[in-house]
């Protein structure tokens, strides 16, 4: 900008220009303000010039009458060479009557080339006449007279041009003086605030600062002196934060918000550079950590614990890994991983994996909540099971896929041939997605009836996948899949307004239709509005409360046993009747019974299984009928096979039975028909059985 100011041309700078214009503008001005006047002025010298020859004939017009009067040629004479002598008269006659001449007088008029101005405002040669009549009134003559308007024209052509000339002048003085305060006012002050712009660096716009020009801080000079600082002032805070927002993506892209340890992307990119630093002897190892209790936190407390779950959790693994390890970073919700270089990283990372076991072994305290978490741990060695940063991480992955669904209780190393296993398992999940939109959830219902009447007083629903190309997948893999994918409120619900629909149907075919039992998992019972999904799903399918039934295991209530005991008092409130599935396989205190709100209680199929020849089998289950007997409670039993059993269990006074004796669990449709011929046979139907057991 400093080269721009210098090598500015004169005719291009503002005052050169102003100057140009202001001088032009000026003079054009003038000319025709002053053209104007001359030509208002040429009107009143002409009526001027018609009134002088007035004034010229008025004063001979006595002479001149006495000349007719008396045909004097002598006095005619001398009256035409009086008018003569006035300036501009070419030419004058004195006429005797109507055609007769007494006296003639004339000569050319003036030659001049600028006759044509004259000309032009006064006309060229004038004529005059006045009549000449004596006093009484008798008409002896008249006189003409013929005027060049050159003569007394010149004279003002001559004022004219002074006129003109005076006022190009004033106009001309009048635009120096405001050239001279343009530039004293406004140009002067513009370029020296142009000068202190010249040392203006982009990079470092604090340094410049342009001063308000003396006389001008209440003026536009110094409205304009003082937006430009502002301007300049908005570019030094634009680009701090620039700077600020660059720095911040660049951590960003880094680091993780939450925790402040590495992200992916800066692991991948330390474990790249590892790689290829790394020599012949060295190897490196990806250790991953995955918190496995994290999501029922979150569902259960909320994301804002679930944030300071996971700070302590980096906290805790961060104090562990100290200096065993050459990063730690986090990789996904509730996974970290630790990149570990330089000699024995196997043996260092079993030996840290171990450290990690049991250290989370201990609750972890947040306020007045104790958090049980286990952790399972994956890991990957380079160069034994990747040859790049991406697959090694890859496969510490993987390790950690196989290690969660094993449930080893300890860190696993990637191995090969998991791989395919691991695969198939990502696959379920993916396709669980999808799985209930598209039809492929089938539900099928199996009775429990009464022990002692055959009638079918409720039905358990149970979910089955078949998958179009796997066929049929059994729920103790893909409901396990579920929970550990987070879909199990999704399918779960999906399965309950199943049900509920189905329920609702029977209401037309049976005088007494059977309750309709939902297999609820302990997810499901810590997700936040469970209690309105279920009131929601009763409500659109227009099923009374009382026709549900909540089958819940003894494990789901021990993980959480105040919050579950909540979320089945407010259901039990409801209407909604509440069961303990599989009881006695818990290990639950059997104070806790007394607390929950409970209807029911279900025997697991695995004391029933050896009831007749297992002495510890027939005790457990008559001290099970026993005990919900004194609590007031129903006891089924599930898995009853044969007439032995079922006498058995009548005999020692359980009240419902579930069981293949009975029927296999049958579809909506099928099991429809099953009420119907039911009501219609009104016998009971403790003889019948089909071969074959799925369960």
């Amino acid at each position: 900008m400093a080269e721009y100011v210098r090598d500015l041309r004169r005719r291009d700078r503002l005052g050169s220009r102003l100057m140009a214009t202001t001088l032009l503008l000026a003079c054009t001005i003038g000319i025709v303000l002053n053209i104007g006047q001359i030509f208002a002025d040429s009107r009143s010298q002409s009526e001027e010039l018609d009134r002088v020859v007035d004034r010229l004939m008025a004063m001979m017009r006595e002479p001149a009458t006495e000349a007719a009067y008396n045909i004097d040629d002598r006095l005619a004479r001398r009256v035409l060479e009086g008018v003569s002598s006035f300036e501009g008269i070419v030419g004058s006659e004195l006429m005797v009557g109507k055609d007769e001449v007494l006296a003639r007088k004339s000569h050319a008029p003036v030659d001049s080339p600028f006759r044509f101005v004259t000309a032009a405002m006064f006309g060229d040669v004038r004529d005059y006449r006045i009549p000449l009549t004596t006093e009484k009134g008798e008409e002896v003559g008249s006189l003409h007279l013929r005027l060049d308007t050159y003569p007394p024209g010149r004279a003002f052509l001559l004022r004219a041009a002074v006129t003109l000339g005076l006022g190009m002048l004033k106009a001309a003085l009048l635009a120096l003086v405001l050239l001279y305060v343009f530039n004293r006012f406004l140009t002067r002050p513009l370029v020296k605030m142009a000068h202190q712009l010249t040392s203006f660096d982009p990079n470092a716009p604090e340094a410049i600062h342009v001063a308000v020009p003396e006389r001008h801080e209440k003026d536009e000079l110094g409205l304009w002196a003082r937006a430009v600082n502002r301007l300049l002032g908005a570019i030094r805070d634009n680009q701090a934060r620039r700077a600020e927002a660059e720095t911040r993506a660049s951590w960003l892209e880094h680091f993780d918000t939450l925790t402040g340890l590495a992200n992916r992307t800066l692991l991948l990119a330390n474990t790249t550079h590892a790689i290829a630093g790394a020599g012949p002897e060295l190897h490196l190892a990806i250790l991953i950590v995955d918190i496995r209790e994290f999501r029922d936190v979150n569902a259960q407390f909320g994301t804002e614990l679930g944030d300071e779950v996971l700070c302590e959790v980096a906290h805790r693994l961060n104090y562990i890994g100290a200096g065993g390890s050459s990063l730690l970073a986090r990789l996904a919700e509730d996974a970290f991983a630790f990149l570990m270089t330089g000699a024995e990283v196997r043996e260092r990372a079993e030996s840290l994996s171990k450290k990690l076991q049991l250290a989370f072994e201990a609750p972890l305290m947040l306020g007045t909540n104790k958090l049980a978490l286990g952790v399972d741990i994956g890991i990957a060695v380079y160069p034994d099971d990747a040859d790049s940063a991406d697959q090694l991480i890859q496969n510490a992955e993987r390790a950690l896929a196989y290690a969660k669904k094993a449930q080893l209780g300890e860190g696993q190393f990637y191995q090969a041939e998991h791989d395919k296993e691991l695969q198939q398992r990502k696959r379920l999940t993916r396709d669980l997605r999808v799985a209930s939109r598209r039809e492929q959830i089938r539900l099928l219902y199996h009775p429990l009836v009464n022990a002692h009447t055959g009638e079918v007083t409720a039905v358990e629903t149970l979910a089955r996948w078949l998958h179009p190309e796997l066929g049929n997948v059994p729920p103790v893999e893909f409901v396990p899949l579920a929970e550990s994918s987070g879909q199990i409120g999704q399918l779960g619900e999906f399965i309950l307004r199943r049900a509920c629909f189905d329920a609702a149907a029977w209401q037309q075919v049976s005088a007494t239709p059977p309750r309709v039992a939902v297999n609820v998992s302990a997810t499901q019972l810590r997700e936040r509005g469970f209690e309105q999904m279920v009131a929601s799903a009763l409500n659109d399918a227009a099923l009374p409360a009382s026709r549900l039934e909540l089958e819940i295991t003894e494990t789901a209530l021990i993980e959480n046993i105040d919050q579950a005991i909540d979320v089945l008092k407010k259901l039990r409130v409801s209407g909604v009747r509440i069961s303990i599935d599989d009881f006695g396989t818990g290990l639950a205190s059997l104070s806790y019974l007394k607390r929950l709100p409970i209807d029911q209680l279900k025997i697991d199929i695995s004391f029933i299984r050896d009831v007749l020849h297992d002495p510890s089998d027939t005790q457990i289950v008559k001290a099970i009928i026993n005990l919900g007997h004194s609590l007031d409670l129903e006891v089924v039993a599930e898995g009853v096979e044969l007439p032995a059993q079922r006498d058995f269990l009548v005999a020692n006074g359980c009240d419902l039975l579930q069981g293949f004796l009975f029927t296999a669990p049958l579809e909506a449709t099928a099991f429809t028909e099953y009420l119907q011929k039911q009501a219609g046979a009104g016998a009971r139907p403790l003889a019948f059985s089909v071969s074959g057991r799925q369960r």
